[in-house]
């Protein structure tokens, strides 16, 4: 027996996620749970309760007597949670305008050249600027002071953000046009000004949703119909 058999449910978490990150699990696949079991070579149980863990990241949809399916940005669950994420994000930069230290503010201009040069470069993958914008938010987590706040923002960015996150990015004039909003929210930051900062944060998290789930659209898998809360049929040609 293989080393894949003794997969823990968080390591098989982690499997499935891996599978849905690299697009082999598409928005709307049904995952099941026989399929899933034999090609990790463990019994159902483990694997129940990996789609649970992955349930509590908002990455997978389980639906009774239905079962699991990956989560897409047009699902009413996803687009409670990131409305919720707005929320979340702008509380999270009126507290870095009221609490950041010169320090962090310089450190936050650091990040913002960053984001800058990734943007300019036409050879920057999604990916990557989406890295360059965590590491921008990661001096907001240390500026506001506010681990619980931190934590609530963590918890769905694992989920969704990291999933669909780098959709709203994909291309060289969205990674520019997302440039310019970080310079408008950098710059209510150093002013001092969390009125302005939170709505501009709420702005861009809106917006990046909208790009996101716009690209989303656009990319059906091939040969499958629209997820209505239904395992996936093949369309027949």
């Amino acid at each position: 027996m293989n080393n894949v058999s003794k997969l823990s449910p968080p390591e098989l978490a982690q499997e499935i996620r891996r599978l849905i990150q690299s697009g082999e699990f598409k928005a709307g696949d049904h995952l099941g749970t026989v399929e899933l079991a034999s090609r990790f070579g463990v019994s159902r149980g483990p694997v129940r309760e990996a789609l649970r863990l992955l349930e509590s990241r908002h990455l997978v949809r389980v639906l009774p007597q239905q079962g699991a399916f990956v989560t897409a940005l047009a699902d009413e669950e996803a687009q409670e949670v990131m409305e919720i994420r707005e929320v979340l994000f702008g509380r999270l930069a009126e507290l870095t305008a009221e609490r950041a230290d010169p320090e962090q503010l310089a450190a936050i201009d650091e990040r913002l050249a960053n984001l800058d040069r990734l943007a300019q470069a036409p050879d920057t993958t999604p990916h990557a600027f989406q890295k360059g914008t965590y590491d921008y938010i990661g001096i907001m987590y240390q500026a506001a002071r506010s681990p619980r706040l931190v934590r609530m923002i963590r918890d769905m960015t694992e989920g969704l953000g990291n999933m669909y996150g780098h959709l709203s990015m994909a291309t060289r004039d969205m990674r520019l046009a997302e440039l310019k909003t970080y310079q408008v929210l950098t710059k209510a930051l150093k002013d001092r000004d969390p009125m302005r900062a939170g709505q501009q944060a709420r702005r861009m998290h809106s917006q990046g949703v909208a790009r996101a789930r716009e690209l989303q659209t656009l990319m059906p898998p091939s040969g499958d119909i629209v997820f209505k809360g239904r395992r996936r049929r093949q369309v027949v040609t």
